[in-house]
């Protein structure tokens, strides 16, 4: 990595899941700086939003109500400024619960066309799991990202939970693009001997690549 690549000779970073628990509401961000500059430390990541809520009053999506309309991300970035601290933004693009409300549609699911699911654990949770980047979901999490680093001053960003589930994609989305690519219907049985099942996979792979880039 060439010299003139600070990420490339950081050579310790800290990071701070906060994870949407009422300490939110008390959180200090210049001691989370001061504490990873003491270390020693030269990048120090923090949520800018999380799967249910953002840290910051956004136009787009739910501040995290502990939080009373502070904005800890405009406080985090403040204290990495004034400490001399690279400024890093964690975010989960493929997992936000208020644009998955009521799109089950817009869900990754099994190859035989039936959506991830679970038990919520919270009352805002939805009851399926991970976006799918082939359709509307893409397109609100962009303008939140946009929102996030037009607003912000940021150096870096750890993005995380970006993959895919196992099998084919059958929401509505993948089908009716798959079909529009291909002329043909997507496979319903995982079978690697099947030819449309490999072209299936390979648009599986595409698309979603074009999605995390589309992120980017």
């Amino acid at each position: 990595m060439a010299k003139t690549d600070w990420y490339g000779n950081c050579y310790r970073q800290g990071f701070k899941n906060l994870g949407s628990t009422p300490m939110v509401g008390e959180f200090d961000a210049e001691e989370l700086v001061t504490y990873w500059k003491d270390t020693g430390a030269e990048l120090v990541f923090m949520n800018a939003f999380f799967k249910r809520t953002s840290l910051y009053p956004s136009e787009l999506t739910v501040l995290d109500p502990p939080l009373n309309g502070r904005d800890l991300v405009a406080e985090f970035c403040e204290a990495c400024e004034k400490h001399g601290m690279k400024c890093g933004a964690y975010v989960q693009p493929q997992n936000h619960w208020p644009f998955m409300m009521d799109h089950p549609e817009w869900s990754q699911t099994r190859t035989d066309g039936t959506l991830y699911g679970k038990a919520p654990s919270y009352s805002d949770e939805p009851a399926y799991w991970q976006a799918c980047y082939n359709t509307p979901y893409l397109g609100r999490m962009q303008e939140l990202l946009r929102e996030i680093f037009s607003r912000y001053r940021f150096d870096a960003v750890f993005v995380d939970e970006t993959y895919n589930r196992e099998g084919i994609c059958h929401c509505p989305s993948c089908k009716a693009r798959f079909r529009e690519q291909h002329g043909v219907e997507l496979p319903r049985l995982d079978d690697v001997a099947d030819p449309l099942y490999r072209q299936a996979m390979q648009f599986k792979y595409d698309t979603f690549r074009k999605g995390i880039e589309g992120c980017v």
